[in-house]
C-alpha cells in the first residue's frame, strides 16, 4: 500500500478550522472543467478500489491543509502522480510525498484519522451528471 500526502501551505492567508475549507480555496484556482476532471479521476480510482482512504487536516496553525490518501499499490501511486497530481499542482501544491505502508500501518492510520467527507462537486454547485 502507498500513502500519498498532498500539502498546501497558507492557502488563503486566513485561518480555517476545517481542511475542507482550505481545499475549497485551493481548488477555486481551477476551471470548472478541471474540477470535474479531477473529481472524475479520483472517483474512478475509488470505484476501482485503487484509493482506499482519504483524510484531510488543517496544518500550519490553521493556515494550510494536508490531504493523505491510501492507495492499493505503487503502480496506483505512479498513476496518481502522472494523471491527478498535475491538477493539484495548479492549486499551488507545496509538497507531495509518498510512503509505503503495511496493511497494519494503514489500519492504524485509518483508525486514528477521520475519513474526509469533502465533496468538491457539491462545494462548487456542480452535480455528478455534469461529469459526462
Amino acid at each position: 500500500m502507498e500513502k500519498i500526502n498532498l500539502e498546501f501551505s497558507n492557502v488563503s492567508g486566513h485561518e480555517k478550522n476545517k481542511g475542507t475549507e482550505h481545499l475549497i480555496d485551493a481548488l477555486a484556482s481551477l476551471s470548472t472543467d478541471e474540477i470535474k476532471n479531477l473529481v472524475s479521476l479520483v472517483d474512478t480510482m475509488i470505484s476501482n478500489g485503487d484509493i482506499w482512504f482519504i483524510h484531510d487536516a488543517v496544518t500550519e496553525d490553521n493556515l494550510g491543509v494536508k490531504v493523505s490518501m491510501i492507495l492499493d499499490s505503487k503502480d496506483t501511486a505512479t498513476e496518481f502522480e502522472e494523471t491527478i497530481k498535475p491538477l493539484f499542482d495548479k492549486c499551488n501544491l507545496t509538497k507531495f510525498t509518498t510512503e509505503t505502508l503495511s496493511f497494519e500501518e494503514f489500519a492504524t492510520f485509518a483508525a486514528e484519522n477521520e475519513e474526509s467527507n469533502f465533496n468538491p462537486l457539491q462545494e462548487f454547485g456542480l452535480i455528478d451528471e455534469n461529469l459526462e
